[in-house]
């Protein structure tokens, strides 16, 4: 949330929550709508909306009235491993290149042609709007249009397995791969 708030997430309905920059942490197991205990994949915001993802095609968004993280369903049952998003839009992404997209808050979801088939770890929003996405195959592919479609972007890295992305700026990308952390131009 910001220098102090935020939250861990894990294996098993593991969450905590910090309140004064990590240096103590709230279990929030009970604030979790996940009865079987489900893996937590990803916690991560998406406009004012702050949403988790995991096994079986689970999603939990939080209800700050409760203060509590609600189930929200999708149509998918493989692990979601990430959330990415903008006001008005989220998208969950896991297993064999599937995407989802919501733009009504998780009430109802679209499935989104990835153009991939390997598993989809890593996700980020570019200043300019476009959403970035990388694989463990290696593969990094944009979306500039909300996340209704993608396109593969050719890499020097390409078949390196790939984690974790954030944009430096328009143009840039820092990458997590198996061979260390990499610079990846995204025009």
């Amino acid at each position: 949330e910001n220098e102090s708030s935020g939250f861990v997430v894990g294996a098993f309905n593991l969450i905590f929550r910090t309140d004064d920059g990590g240096k103590s942490w709230v279990p929030w197991f009970d604030k979790t709508e996940n009865p079987n205990g489900f893996h937590f994949c990803s916690i991560r915001p998406s406009g004012k909306d702050l949403y988790l993802s995991g096994e079986q095609g689970m999603m939990w968004k939080f209800d700050p009235s409760t203060s509590r993280f609600k189930a929200v369903q999708t149509p998918y049952t493989g692990t979601l491993f990430g959330i990415v998003g903008k006001p008005g839009l989220v998208l969950t992404f896991g297993q064999r290149g599937n995407v989802y997209r919501s733009l009504d808050g998780g009430k109802s979801w679209q499935k989104v042609e990835s153009g991939v088939s390997a598993t989809i770890f890593g996700s980020t929003v570019t200043a300019d709007g476009r959403i970035i996405l990388v694989t463990q195959a290696g593969n990094v592919i944009v979306s500039k249009d909300d996340g209704e479609s993608f396109t593969e972007v050719k890499t020097e890295t390409a078949g390196v397995p790939k984690f974790a992305v954030t944009a430096l700026d328009n143009k840039t990308l820092a990458v997590a791969s198996m061979i260390g952390m990499l610079t990846q131009s995204v025009e």
